[in-house]
């Protein structure tokens, strides 16, 4: 983070108020399960901001659903390949100028940067060849282009809830069955 510049260390003024911070860790994983990586991420408690003296603007960098499924679309439609790359520490490689970067003010710089700059090696970038799991959503490469499942998403969930070995139930009734509607005597006797 130093040969980064993504701090300067400095005295306390009256003006700053300091930002408290937590650890956060996570174990990457592919679409079988196997651990890639291990993750520690530092970040800042933005909470603890009061709008208007820490910061004027918010600013919350995720993508959207609707742009990957546009994306996976476009490369089917053009019968492109779709790649996946990382670009290791993204966030902390963009020039930032607000001493609060990454807390709530938007890091403007960061969302100027192109993809070309990108590419031209400007970050370290790991390329992950095609990609077959996104947001818990697997990319099934074929000839006719992609297909999306969300089974191996699902079937985390069931596992988290410890509902992996429940089986299906019947229908109450009959199917097919004809129901008919019930007398204005028979409903009396129901409501009573």
């Amino acid at each position: 983070m130093e040969k980064l510049e993504v701090w300067t260390i400095r005295d306390k003024t009256p003006k700053d108020h300091p930002i408290t911070c937590t650890w956060v860790f996570k174990v990457k994983v592919d679409d079988e399960k196997r651990v890639i990586e291990h993750k520690a991420r530092l970040c800042a408690q933005g909470f603890h901001q009061i709008q208007g003296l820490d910061y004027s603007q918010t600013f919350s960098p995720t993508g959207q659903i609707s742009l990957l499924r546009a994306l996976i679309s476009n490369a089917a439609v053009n019968n492109l390949q779709f790649h996946q790359m990382d670009v290791k520490s993204a966030f902390l490689n963009a020039p930032l100028d607000e001493s609060s970067s990454g807390l709530v003010q938007p890091p403007s710089k960061m969302a100027n940067l192109t993809f070309k700059e990108e590419i031209q090696g400007n970050f370290d970038m790991k390329d992950l060849g095609k990609a077959n799991l996104l947001l818990g959503i697997k990319i099934l490469h074929n000839e006719a282009g992609f297909s999306l499942s969300q089974e191996h998403y699902i079937k985390n969930i069931a596992e988290n809830y410890n509902i992996t070995s429940l089986t299906p139930v019947n229908t109450p009734l009959k199917p097919g069955l004809q129901l008919t509607k019930a007398t204005k005597g028979e409903i009396e006797t129901f409501q009573t």
